[in-house]
């Protein structure tokens, strides 16, 4: 698909680099977390935080639906397709290359953009906790940084900015009103307190590619029911030309959840299988990559960032240690 979209123009890439630095100014978290508080919304930005925990705790306690999602740059990718006005062709580069990354997937048919965009906002919408880019980062990040970031990777240098605009501009527009804004990198707190979560949950569901993780959460926290759904790429070809995989997922969750916890890591589509666990009574929690952490290895630059002694801890197998994805 990337190959047949015609090549972005340059006055694009300038338009997009523009729009970057007029914002540098919340790259800084400081100034992110006074806009966000400015407008009244409250504000976790430390991502090793309780507070995302105890919500769902208090939710799985008194049976309430609750759903907790993550905005990266894959799902700002998404979410920003034709918001951003002059930048048409950036943005189809952006969205197939988003699909082309994820484990389950479709042909990157610009026709779906728009109802992918908005089955991810509406899950933002739903949403009792949104992750966002930028409360909380393990070192400097300068605007400089950004355009390098964007001159070796379009989309992820877009996807990154987009990220952290996008949902401010959310936020100002009073969207955000009544929920908690965290820090993209929440799961690290909910790993810190996952035996405290399914200790209370009825049913806890893992929606992952790693189907293992069912049998090594059972050895960690004996005397728990955990069920998995699993999901990835070898399940549905890429040649498919509508998202079937959504429905798969739909098809397979309780109709009641309530008492569930249900734990997902399934790239942007783990915000809008979130809204269906919480429509169903459940509290969904997006884990992302804290799957990763979970399964022992170490995917993200912020992984290494924080160190072995720090992440390892939260690894299923004691005897395993963290390798490079």
């Amino acid at each position: 698909m990337l190959d047949s979209l015609p090549e972005v123009p340059e006055a694009e890439l300038g338009l997009e680099a523009c729009r970057m630095r007029a914002s540098a100014e919340y790259l800084c978290p400081e100034r992110l977390i006074e806009a966000y508080a400015s407008v009244g919304v409250q504000v976790v930005a430390d991502p090793f935080s309780s507070a995302v925990a105890e919500q769902a705790i208090a939710a799985l306690r008194h049976g309430l639906p609750f759903s907790i999602v993550r905005i990266g740059d894959g799902e700002a990718n998404l979410l920003s397709f034709g918001r951003y006005p002059g930048t048409p062709i950036l943005d189809q580069h952006n969205f197939a290359a988003i699909i082309e990354m994820q484990q389950d997937r479709m042909a990157p048919d610009l026709a779906w953009a728009p109802v992918l965009r908005e089955l991810i906002f509406s899950s933002v919408l739903q949403a009792d906790v949104v992750g966002v880019i930028g409360l909380w980062r393990p070192r400097v990040f300068t605007i400089d940084i950004l355009m390098e970031l964007f001159r070796e990777d379009r989309r992820g240098g877009s996807g990154h900015w987009r990220a952290l605009d996008l949902m401010l501009k959310l936020a100002r527009e009073g969207l955000l009103r009544g929920k908690i804004v965290a820090s993209a990198y929440l799961y690290l707190g909910i790993l810190e307190h996952i035996p405290e979560i399914v200790s209370h949950a009825r049913e806890v569901l893992l929606v992952t590619d790693r189907a293992h993780l069912a049998s090594d959460f059972a050895r960690r926290f004996g005397g728990m029911s955990f069920e998995m759904l699993n999901i990835g790429k070898r399940r549905f070809p890429v040649e498919a030309l509508e998202p079937s995989f959504l429905q798969d997922v739909d098809s397979q969750l309780p109709q009641d959840m309530s008492g569930y916890c249900c734990m997902i890591g399934a790239g942007p589509w783990a915000e809008v299988y979130c809204s269906w666990v919480r429509q169903r009574g459940g509290v969904a929690i997006d884990l992302g990559s804290g799957f990763d952490i979970l399964d022992g290895i170490i995917s993200r630059p912020v992984h290494r960032a924080l160190g072995f002694d720090r992440v390892s801890k939260y690894a299923l197998r004691n005897n395993m240690d963290l390798g490079q994805a």
